[in-house]
């Protein structure tokens, strides 16, 4: 099939689905224009340099269709799992979760797909039963450096500032890179203020400043952790990506203080991230890093043999800088990925050259749709983090010491899994496994002090299996998820919830079960939803029957009123 060449054309139509229903906010490009269906499905898209116009929309799958007149009516083909538009199936048929913005600040805890890991640093999140530091953690699309002890802190970032997060399990690598052997995180950061209080002493605040230029404030405090961002140019046409981020935690038993910092930014093509972290314990700074990262690609598509052929390359590099290491560690790779997708099947991958490596690594994925079934298979690749080889952290108030290991091999992975899909029901099983694969374990002992040196050990292997059932009728809905794992990390065993909602009333019970370093609990949860104009309130209480009060878990509070107002 021939590629598609430049027309300046004015294009007007209409997207609807397979049965015909007009489809709201779908996102249609052309050129260098974009715009959004409205609520009768229709558009108008002027002054469009080209001859294809891609159609994207989350429970849908992305379309490049050919444009032959001025009026055009486009039908979108959905995933095969759709559920109440809130859980829908991507691209190489993963899983998506959305978590919409009222359920952000505090419930992401609550998804059974989601396992959050505690660490003195805040939470990282683990997906499909994969240690935290295998998730790839996105803002507006962006990736998010700054990754101490491995995992980025979820807390330190705009939950309560989103307008939705989006969940992925599974190998992305060929996809996302190396940081996304377990799955990507993407906070969808919103246009509207928010307001959130509760009972726990958790408050946040969001407020657009300039809707043209998608600039918002937010401030506010979530697990013992405050955070203050300012973002400009968040908007989905704005021409800057600017965000800034601090956050900083005290424990005021030990006298310590961490404090974060995060600017990022998206400048004629080139992407900058910088990451500052401070420990201070009593005053006095023990640690303080500094990360430094650029890099830059590149993203072409077009139509090939009845399917969309989408091509990226580019480079990476990072830099880090520590009162605990000597000169500027450096990492760098360059990289060329394609991604084929048709209606039945998707193949990509990845090629990646380091300045570690002798040879390029080739990252294959395929994804294929038989009936009600879809099988993946998918092979990953992560290189040690700067940290994990140059790290020194010294913690004589816990009595141990973490060192870095600069001779630490790159891991290697492999990801397949088997779905069954259909409208209300998604069941599938998942097996990961890792080999070379870098932990933290006691090395040898300096005096009395156990030092945890990071190592490459044989392998790491990882099951999972994932559930989603979604049912309404006569005003009432039904939803249940779970997720039951078993991994050479510290996952739980289960965890599940189970959801009735009518009326705007919602009744939901989480059950999850115990690790090494955390019990098992339970907890039900109430909440009312309402509209009054253009606002939305939503008021509930978390663990009812305070059965979490007295576990010392951090993210669990016992019983909790809250409040939020969308405005």
């Amino acid at each position: 099939m021939p590629w598609v060449f430049p027309l300046l054309i004015a294009v007007h139509g209409i997207v609807v689905d397979t049965s015909g229903d007009p489809v709201p906010f779908a996102y249609i490009s052309c050129g260098g224009n974009g715009t959004y269906t409205d609520m009768d499905g229709t558009f108008s898209l002027e002054g469009a340099e080209c001859r294809a116009l891609k159609v994207e929309h989350i429970a849908y799958r992305d379309t490049l269709v050919r444009v032959s007149s001025g009026h055009v009516r486009i039908v979108l083909r959905p995933y095969a799992l759709q559920m109440e538009a809130s859980i829908v199936r991507a691209r190489y048929e993963k899983v998506i979760q959305t978590i919409d913005e009222e359920d952000i600040s505090d419930g992401i805890f609550d998804e059974p797909l989601v396992n959050p890991e505690p660490t003195p640093y805040g939470a990282g999140i683990s997906l499909s039963a994969m240690p935290p530091e295998y998730t790839l953690v996105l803002v507006d699309g962006h990736p998010v450096y700054g990754r101490i002890l491995g995992s980025v802190d979820v807390f330190s970032l705009p939950l309560s500032g989103a307008k939705r997060v989006e969940i992925m399990s599974g190998s992305s690598s060929a996809l996302y890179g190396s940081y996304a052997v377990g799955g990507v995180i993407n906070i969808i950061t919103g246009d509207a203020g928010t307001f959130y209080a509760s009972s726990s002493g958790d408050f946040r605040v969001a407020w657009p400043i300039s809707s043209r230029f998608g600039s918002s404030i937010y401030a506010g405090k979530s697990l013992y952790r405050p955070v203050v961002v300012y973002s400009l140019g968040t908007s989905i046409n704005s021409p800057i990506f600017l965000r800034m981020d601090a956050s900083w935690k005290e424990n005021p038993s030990t006298g310590e203080t961490i404090t974060d910092f995060r600017g990022y930014g998206d400048f004629l093509g080139f992407y900058l991230n910088y990451f500052g972290h401070t420990y201070r314990i009593k005053g006095a700074v023990r640690s303080f890093t500094s990360e430094y990262h650029l890099s830059w690609s590149d993203t072409r598509e077009g139509l090939l043999g009845g399917g969309i052929l989408k091509w990226r390359y580019g480079f990476h590099g990072e830099w880090m800088k520590s009162n605990l290491v000597n000169g500027f560690p450096f990492y760098g790779e360059g990289f060329a990925a394609f991604e084929y997708t048709r209606s039945r099947y998707s193949v990509a991958g990845r090629l990646v050259m380091d300045n570690r490596l002798r040879f390029p690594v080739f990252l294959p994925q395929v994804s294929v749709e038989m009936g009600l079934l879809v099988f993946n298979l998918g092979a990953g690749y992560r290189p040690p983090h700067l940290k994990e080889m140059y790290i020194y952290l010294d913690y004589p108030e816990l009595g141990f010491r973490v060192e870095g290991n600069p001779n630490l091999r790159p891991e290697k992975s492999v990801s397949t899994s088997i779905a069954l899909s259909m409208d209300f029901l998604f069941l599938s099983l998942r097996y990961s496994r890792i080999w070379d694969y870098i932990d933290a374990d006691i090395g040898y002992y300096d005096g009395n002090t156990p030092v945890f040196v990071y190592t490459n050990t044989d392998s790491y292997e990882a099951f999972s299996h994932e559930g989603r059932l979604v049912y309404s009728a006569g005003g009432w809905g039904f939803r249940a998820s779970w997720q039951v794992a078993k991994s050479g990390f510290d996952v739980p065993p289960y965890r599940m919830r189970v959801g009735v909602s009518r009326g705007g009333w919602s009744v939901d019970f989480f059950m999850v079960g115990s690790t090494r370093f955390a019990p098992a609990y339970s907890r039900w949860s109430i909440s009312r939803g309402l509209k009054v104009g253009d606002v939305e309130i939503k008021v509930g209480i978390r663990d009812v029957f305070g059965q979490t009060a007295n576990l010392d878990v951090p993210y669990l509070k016992g019983r909790e009123l809250y409040a939020q107002v969308n405005f």
